[in-house]
Parts: C-alpha cells; sequence; structure tokens
C-alpha cells in the first residue's frame, strides 16, 4: 500500500486528479478493512471535486 500511496501523491503534485481516481479504481480491489475505506474516501472526494480534502488525507 505504501508504493501506491507514493503513486497517488505523485499524482496530486501535479494536479492529475483524474488520474488519481482511475489509478484508485485499479487498485481498490486488492485492499481491505482501513485501506479500503481510505481509497475509497479519496474517490469520493475527488467525484465531488474536493481537492483540499484530497490534498489532506494524502498528507497524513
Amino acid at each position: 500500500m505504501e508504493k501506491d500511496i507514493k503513486r497517488l501523491k505523485a499524482c496530486m503534485d501535479h494536479n492529475d486528479y483524474y488520474s488519481m481516481l482511475i489509478y484508485i479504481t485499479i487498485i481498490i480491489d486488492k485492499c481491505t478493512g482501513q485501506n479500503k475505506e481510505f481509497l475509497l474516501n479519496l474517490a469520493a472526494n475527488i467525484k465531488k471535486g474536493n481537492y483540499e480534502e484530497v490534498n489532506n488525507l494524502l498528507k497524513k
């Protein structure tokens, strides 16, 4: 999951939220529990256009 987070942060650095959403949909099947909830929360915020919250979640 650590490598996935690094990839998501790289997308965030370039403000490429569409790629983040695609990547989340690809990796979400292999995640369970708290990791899956985290990814679902990220995806929901991206779909809503709440990019500040996405940035805050990834900085943690």
